[in-house]
C-alpha cells in the first residue's frame, strides 16, 4: 500500500495553540483594569503557554511517538544553553531578570514542541488549507470587530491630523500589533485565493485591507504592497487579464490621489509623515548597539535585562523595534547566527515545498522575503511563550514543515512506485 499516513488534526491543534496565545489580548483588552497588572498578565500568558505544551505533548503520545530529528534536539539544546551564558555573562553589569531565567526553558520547550516533535510528522495539503482557513475566520472577527467598536469615528478619518490619535487595533494592544495580525492574514488568505477564487477570498481580501489602512502603520501597509508586487510577478502576471487589471488599479489610485488635495494631504500627513522620521526607532537602534559596545557582542546581555534597561531611559517600550538588534542585544552573535540556522532551516523546507508545489512554495517565499524586512524595522520573536512568538514559529516555521513533510513522502512513494513499475 502507498497510502500516506498525516497527522491532519496536528494543524487543528496548532491553530488552537495561537488562539490560547492570543487570549491573554483578549482579555486584558476586555477586562483592563485587571489584566493589564504586569504579574497578573505574566502569570496568564505562563498559563497558556503550558496549556499548549499539554496540548501537543497529549498528541504526541496518544497519536504517534514518532522520536523527532536528534539533530533538533540538540539545537534545543544549544538555543536554551546560550542564555546562560548570556545570563553569566551579563549578570556583572545587569541585575538578572527572572523572566529571562525563565526564557532559558521556555526556549527549549519552544523549540522541542513546534520543531523538534513536528520534524517526524506531515499535514496533507487539505489541513495545510483548513489551518489557512480558521486563520482567515479569525481575521474576519477580528477585523468585523474593529470596525464595529470604532464605527463612529470612520466618518471623520480624513479630518483627522494625527495619527497617533487614532485607535483602530481591534481586541490588540495597539495598532501595530494588530497590523501584524493582519499581514499574516493576507498571506494566509492568499493560499486560500490561489487554490479557489472565491467570493469569500476576495472579500476577506476587501475587508483585511481596509482594516490595514485604519491602522495607518507605514511598515505594513508598505509590506503589504510589496508582497502583492511579488505575489503579482510570480503569479498573477501569467495571465493577460490579470496585468491589464493590475495597470488599471494603478492608474486609478493615482488619478484618485492626484485629482483629491484632501486624500494627498491625508497621505502626506497620516502616513508618509516626514515629521516623525523613523518615530524614534533610530535612537533606540544606536541605543541597543550601544549596550552591546559596551557589554557583550557574542553573547548579548538577555532580552529582559535589555528591555528593563530601554525603560530605565524613559521609554515606555519593551523592544528597540527591530527584529535583528534585539536578537543581537538579547542574545548578541550566537542567538542571532542560531535563529539564522533555524531560518535556512525552514528556507529549505519552503525550497522543497516550491519544488512540488509551485504555488504554496511561491506564496511563503514572498512571505520570507516580506518578513526579512519586517524584522529590521519592527519587533518579532520566535520561540518565546507568547502570542508573537506562537504566531511567528507556528505560521513561518511550523506549518511549512509538516506540509513540506508531506511533500517528501509523497515523493518517496512516487519514486518507489516507478521503481517496482520498472522492475516489472
Amino acid at each position: 500500500m502507498n497510502e500516506i499516513r498525516s497527522h491532519d488534526k496536528f494543524s487543528t491543534i496548532l491553530f488552537f495553540c495561537i488562539l490560547m496565545s492570543l487570549f491573554p489580548i483578549i482579555l486584558s483588552s476586555s477586562l483592563t483594569q485587571i489584566v493589564t497588572t504586569s504579574l497578573i498578565y505574566q502569570l496568564i500568558v505562563g498559563i497558556m503557554f503550558l496549556l499548549q505544551i499539554l496540548l501537543i505533548f497529549s498528541y504526541f503520545f496518544i497519536k504517534t511517538r514518532r522520536i523527532g530529528d536528534l539533530r533538533l534536539f540538540i539545537f534545543a539544546i544549544a538555543f536554551s544553553s546560550s542564555q546562560i551564558i548570556t545570563l553569566l555573562i551579563s549578570s556583572r553589569i545587569f541585575s538578572i531578570d527572572i523572566l529571562d531565567v525563565i526564557n532559558i526553558l521556555v526556549r527549549f520547550l519552544s523549540v522541542f514542541i513546534y520543531i523538534f516533535i513536528p520534524s517526524k510528522l506531515n499535514i496533507s495539503k487539505e489541513s495545510f488549507n483548513k489551518f489557512m482557513k480558521y486563520f482567515v475566520i479569525l481575521s474576519l472577527v477580528a477585523s468585523m470587530y474593529n470596525i464595529i467598536i470604532n464605527f463612529s469615528a470612520l466618518p471623520s478619518l480624513f479630518a483627522v491630523n494625527n495619527p497617533y490619535s487614532l485607535v483602530f487595533s481591534s481586541f490588540y494592544f495597539n495598532r501595530n500589533a494588530y497590523a501584524q495580525f493582519l499581514l499574516f492574514s493576507i498571506i494566509a488568505n492568499t493560499f486560500l485565493w490561489i487554490e479557489k477564487q472565491t467570493k469569500f477570498s476576495f472579500f476577506i481580501y476587501i475587508m483585511l485591507l481596509i482594516n490595514i489602512f485604519l491602522t495607518l502603520s507605514r511598515t505594513v501597509i508598505g509590506l503589504t504592497i510589496l508582497y502583492f508586487i511579488i505575489i503579482y510577478f510570480f503569479y498573477f502576471r501569467k495571465k493577460k487579464s490579470n496585468r491589464i487589471t493590475f495597470l488599471l488599479l494603478i492608474i486609478i489610485f493615482v488619478v484618485i490621489v492626484v485629482s483629491n488635495q484632501e486624500i494627498r494631504n491625508f497621505i502626506s500627513i497620516m502616513l508618509i509623515r516626514k515629521d516623525v522620521g523613523t518615530s524614534g526607532r533610530t535612537f533606540l537602534w544606536s541605543t541597543g548597539l550601544s549596550i552591546l559596545g559596551n557589554t557583550n557582542w557574542i553573547f548579548g546581555t538577555g532580552y529582559f535585562a535589555s528591555s528593563n534597561y530601554i525603560q530605565s531611559l524613559g521609554y515606555n517600550l519593551t523592544e528597540f523595534h527591530s527584529f535583528y538588534i534585539e536578537t543581537l542585544v538579547g542574545g548578541g552573535a550566537i542567538d542571532l547566527f542560531m535563529h539564522l540556522l533555524i531560518f535556512y532551516y525552514a528556507f529549505k523546507n519552503v525550497i522543497f515545498i516550491f519544488k512540488y508545489d509551485k504555488n504554496n512554495g511561491m506564496i511563503y517565499f514572498a512571505s520570507y522575503i516580506v518578513f526579512a524586512i519586517y524584522g529590521v524595522v519592527e519587533s518579532a520573536s520566535f520561540f518565546t511563550m507568547g502570542y508573537v512568538g506562537t504566531l511567528f514559529t507556528i505560521f513561518l516555521l511550523t506549518i511549512p514543515l509538516l506540509y513540506s513533510n508531506n511533500l517528501r513522502m509523497k515523493a518517496i512513494v512516487n519514486k518507489n512506485s516507478d521503481d517496482n513499475s520498472s522492475n516489472l
